[in-house]
């Protein structure tokens, strides 16, 4: 019986620390790299549309040029990408995430992100704007 009850307690703890499966259908996302500026190009595409609800996990901490990035998971059911999610240290929030070089929050949920997508001479950043919470 106690065998029954710490693999039930096992199974409810994975299954929800974890993001929602999804499989990309486009192309673009499976040819280039979430860096990319094609792959950029089409995740803005999707991001700038209206009455969408994504959700947002992370996947891992970059530091890319000496910039600090979330690398998440954005997805929702028209949706499964990746995406680079420029932040500062003035992002308190994501302080200790930073420190530990996110590896502690691998897989956690984002919840309320909000971010600004600057585009300049064919350049695109998405720019952390602020944060609810991390569920993690």
């Amino acid at each position: 019986m106690k065998w029954i009850a710490i693999t039930l307690v096992t199974c409810i703890f994975f299954c929800s620390c974890d993001r929602p499966e999804c499989h990309n259908t486009n192309p673009i996302f499976d040819k280039y790299q979430p860096d990319e500026k094609e792959y950029k190009a089409e995740l803005v595409k999707y991001l700038k549309k209206e009455n969408t609800d994504y959700s947002y996990w992370i996947h891992s901490y970059v530091n890319k040029d000496g910039r600090d990035y979330l690398r998440v998971y954005i997805q929702n059911k028209n949706l499964c990408a990746q995406g680079l999610i420029h932040f500062t240290d003035s992002a308190k929030i994501l302080a200790h995430f930073k420190a530990v070089k996110g590896v502690s929050y691998r897989g956690a949920e984002l919840s309320g992100l909000k971010y600004h997508i600057a585009e300049d001479s064919g350049k695109i950043e998405i720019e952390f704007i602020g944060l609810k919470d991390i569920i993690d």
